[in-house]
């Protein structure tokens, strides 16, 4: 919950260039485990990242964003 008056920021989604969009040049691959080994989505509980992270050449999977400190 945000408190009523109190700023907030929000992220849109979007395909399309012209609004500022970027698309990949590769897929970033899940590679996130839970202690059982069963695949946990790396954005749970609000993940960010860095642009320059995802766009960093290499790098290809989600612990790659970790380890580059995303």
């Amino acid at each position: 919950t945000r408190s009523e008056g109190q700023p907030f920021r929000v992220f849109v989604l979007s395909r399309n260039v012209e609004e500022g969009s970027v698309t990949l040049d590769r897929p970033i691959v899940n590679t996130t485990k839970v202690a059982s080994g069963r695949t946990w989505a790396w954005t749970m509980a609000q993940r960010y990242t860095r642009l320059t992270a995802l766009t960093t050449p290499g790098l290809a999977t989600t612990s790659d964003l970790e380890s580059a400190g995303g």
